[in-house]
């Protein structure tokens, strides 16, 4: 089932928003339960297989979990034999998914063998509801699960909110919140808040990204069928995906803030602005946020971090965005678009080395040189994740740079769209700025103050926001899958 599906925002959300309140006021573990026989509801939708798989890896990994965790210091060996083994199995579930038939073509490329290969569908959401298993086995290793439940933890990976596309978040952040949760005045609030929240999300996906699509699947479906674009087709079609992705993506992480705080849950910022970083570092500080985090705890930090040197430094970056990227999907096209962002980062860690050894002080209007750059070298990147194969993105990148034709497929009134919408990007605050600190605990200040930039669970904003769903719903002719969903 989609967020942007009627089905989703007329009949499961408010229907389960009710049962939710109404059975917690009563018994919070009943209103637990149910909340979690509606998330595997929610994910079953279009195939129950996909329910079933997911209610096994909880069920197998919250006994692991258990096991890990009630192990003592005299059992030692054990502790890590079943630490092992839990992690073998999420991995070993996500690779047959996602992997099997990667490396089933490359072996048969490389060797010249002829193993067969089947179509093997990847369950929506398998990499997040996998890494957020990962990151409990490895919490409760650590010891710092100090209790818990079937029905808590069934409900903390189930959790619709987050079950598809993330956050990534850990069991000690989420469940305390709903262990505490109490119907008092600010439950309105926050779920008048949440609406809000859900609807800009809404938008953003709905009459931005989708509008964006259009334009990024033409033009890489011409390079595909051997066509060459002119330079204004290249720039046009791949800023359109560019933005895109960012508007999707920035759109889903809004719909799953303001659904969780619907329930009463604050889910941690997953996109801050992104396009406006001003270097690869301050990028990735910004752009899903949870998996960096994730990406730097689980595979950076283990590989030994920045502790081997600056050379083991800069290797242990490479092979975690290279890793990240496979993460992204079973192709070398991920591969390269990793290897980019992994060569990305090494430079600028590299140039703030030298920078620092030196003591050099970069004058104030750097940033008027590093935003526009930043954002060309992360658009540069986009190609080849975008692109079904490498010379799809061969031939895309090297048209934005040779003029191969005098005929643009699209119109000028198109490039102005392209361009409106990245100045937009760019200028206007985020979605958290948008919210006051009482809501919003990683509300960041924005230069501007205005009461009408700033929003309250008045009737005007209401009014604003009504209208604003309204417009969504009249434009989900075909709802669209957001592209994470295939990650």
């Amino acid at each position: 089932m989609l967020f942007n599906s009627f089905q989703f925002i007329l009949l499961f959300l408010p229907i389960t928003l009710f049962i939710f309140h109404t059975t917690a006021r009563i018994n919070q573990r009943v209103a637990f339960i149910l909340l979690t026989l509606a998330s595997l509801l929610f994910y079953s939708f279009d195939n129950a297989y996909y329910a079933a798989l997911l209610a096994l890896s909880i069920a197998v990994n919250f006994i692991l979990g258990e096991a890990i965790r009630s192990r003592k210091d005299d059992a030692k060996t054990i502790h890590n034999i079943l630490f092992i083994v839990a992690l073998l199995m999420n991995l070993l579930l996500l690779g047959y998914f996602k992997y099997t038939n990667f490396f089933t073509y490359n072996i048969n490329e490389l060797l010249k063998t002829h193993i067969s290969t089947s179509k093997i569908d990847l369950p929506p959401g398998i990499s997040f509801y996998t890494f957020v298993q990962i990151a409990y086995i490895v919490d409760a290793y650590k010891g710092k699960i100090k209790n818990g439940s079937f029905a808590g933890y069934s409900l903390f990976v189930s959790f619709f909110p987050h079950l598809i596309a993330g956050p990534i978040i850990h069991i000690n952040d989420m469940m305390p919140q709903f262990y505490n949760y109490k119907i008092s005045s600010k439950t309105q609030t926050y779920i008048a808040a949440g609406i809000s929240i859900f609807t800009i999300g809404l938008a953003k996906k709905v009459l931005v990204a989708d509008l964006l699509a259009e334009k990024a699947n033409q033009a890489y479906a011409l390079i595909g069928a051997g066509h060459t674009l002119s330079t204004l087709d290249a720039w046009i079609g791949s800023l359109s995906y560019t933005l895109q992705i960012y508007y999707d993506f920035s759109g889903y992480s809004d719909m799953a803030i303001g659904l969780a705080y619907m329930f009463g849950i604050k889910f941690p910022i997953n996109f801050n602005s992104p396009y406006k970083a001003t270097s690869i570092i301050d990028f990735w500080r910004r752009w899903h946020i949870t998996l960096s985090q994730f990406l730097r705890d689980y595979i950076y930090i283990p590989l030994g971090g920045n502790k081997a040197g600056a050379t083991g430094r800069y290797r242990n970056l490479m092979l975690t965005m290279l890793l990240g990227g496979l993460w992204h999907g079973a192709g070398w096209n991920f591969v390269l678009w990793g290897g980019i962002h992994g060569s990305l980062l090494v430079c600028a860690h590299m140039f703030r080395a030298h920078t620092n050894s030196h003591q050099l002080r970069l004058p104030r209007w750097t940033p008027l040189i590093t935003l526009p750059l930043t954002f060309f070298c992360v658009h540069m990147a986009w190609i080849p994740f975008r692109a079904e194969d490498l010379y799809t993105s061969y031939s895309m990148a090297t048209s934005l740079f040779t003029n191969h034709g005098d005929t643009a497929e699209f119109t000028y009134v198109t490039l102005r769209t392209v361009l409106m919408v990245l100045l937009a990007t760019v200028l206007l605050p985020n979605t958290q700025q948008l919210f006051p600190s009482d809501i919003n605990s990683d509300h960041k200040d924005y230069p501007i103050k205005s009461a009408l930039l700033t929003w309250s669970s008045s009737k005007p904003h209401a009014f604003a926001f009504g209208l604003l769903l309204t417009a969504c719903l009249f434009s989900l002719t075909s709802p669209s899958t957001f592209i994470y969903f295939r990650f």
